[in-house]
């Protein structure tokens, strides 16, 4: 083989080659939720990815005009390069997630006076704000299944939450646009969670909200305290259940009614025997389910659930509810809970308690 096409051979394996050990290592050990991830990481990997790729490609290159040439490789070369390059990546690391972390941020800490400032501005800490902090960070936890404690209870995308993230501050905390709630992750069987609390320089006795692993969101009046479902809309569904079934006896017997459980939905609107809850039926989607908005106006909300026939049985109806937590009411009037990203089945297992009875802690029975 002619030397300049063996060379050339060489050096472009050898650059993929050292471009993708570093790349693919890195990815073995990076951490995306450091602040060093977004402010320095993607440019050295980007660096040392080239680095890597020119020395691979000056060692294939030579390695191509000697296997060309009927010689050996010069492993006294090959061998120390390419031990460099595999490393790489794990130096960075050390580089990035250890070294980094002790130099003094950018940006100084606030100092008396702004966070003087800053605590005049806030006021009281408001529940309200922490609860949407809560909310809006359920969406960040990882199923049960997926993550085993640790910063592996949130995911990569919640990224975005850093400011706010009170077991690792950020130094632009205590300034304008800080609401002062802050969260943090707390490995506690029987499952890990987050916890969402107000700045302990806001004084005052605010309530923390937690997102445990499996989704649901309480609320302690202070830590240690008994945990409250914030927020159930499981008795509304099943108040409502309790009216249809009064309605399909009430139909049945009348004769307006002839038994067709794809049709039991419809009279719902025409009966009195739901007087503290607004029914509006929806046309029959896709999947053969009546979407259905129950207005409570005691809670001032809609409730948004699915009527569908009994798949398993032919008599009877399911109801489903759908969320980060998905719920099935079965024929029978049991319901069932699952996190994945399908609705439940008669498989899973039962809510826990305090979803179907709001004062009861979820504590209890854990």
């Amino acid at each position: 083989m002619n030397k300049a096409v063996a060379a050339a051979l060489g050096a472009m394996v050898g650059g993929v080659l050292g471009a993708l050990a570093v790349i693919l290592g890195y990815m073995r050990v990076y951490d995306p939720s450091s602040r060093n991830w977004d402010f320095v990481s993607p440019i050295l990997v980007l660096l040392v990815a080239v680095v890597g790729a020119l020395l691979m490609a000056g060692v294939g290159a030579h390695t191509g005009v000697r296997l060309a040439t009927h010689r050996a490789p010069e492993w006294r070369v090959v061998v120390p390069v390419g031990a460099v390059v595999v490393t790489s990546p794990f130096a960075l690391y050390i580089f990035l997630f250890v070294v980094l972390p002790r130099i003094p941020a950018r940006s100084s800490p606030s100092t008396t006076a702004e966070i003087e400032t800053w605590r005049a501005h806030v006021g009281a800490p408001s529940p309200g704000v922490g609860l949407q902090l809560a909310h809006s960070i359920e969406g960040c936890v990882e199923r049960p299944g997926l993550a085993f404690g640790g910063d592996g209870l949130v995911m990569a995308d919640c990224a975005n939450f850093k400011l706010t993230r009170g077991d690792r501050p950020d130094p632009s905390q205590r300034r304008g646009g800080d609401n002062g709630w802050r969260w943090r992750v707390e490995p506690a069987p029987p499952e890990d969670r987050i916890v969402v609390y107000a700045d302990e320089l806001l004084g005052g006795n605010p309530p923390v909200f937690e997102v445990w692993q499996s989704k649901l969101v309480v609320t302690r009046a202070h830590p240690g305290a008994p945990a409250y479902i914030v927020g159930t809309d499981l008795p509304v569904v099943q108040a409502y259940r309790d009216c249809l079934e009064v309605a399909a006896n009430k139909a049945r017997l009348d004769g307006t009614w002839n038994g067709d459980w794809r049709t039991l939905v419809d009279i719902v609107g025409r009966v009195p025997e739901c007087p503290n809850m607004r029914v509006t039926v929806h046309e029959l989607n896709s999947a053969g389910n009546h979407n259905i908005d129950i207005f409570v106006p005691s809670l001032n909300g809609t409730v948004r659930i699915a009527y569908r026939p009994s798949r398993l049985a032919g008599v009877g109806f399911e109801l489903v509810v759908s969320g980060n937590r998905r719920y099935l009411m079965d024929r029978n009037g049991r319901w069932h809970v699952t996190t994945r990203m399908m609705i439940a089945t008669e498989d899973d297992p039962p809510p826990l308690t305090c979803e179907l009875r709001p004062t009861v802690p979820c504590d209890e029975g854990r």
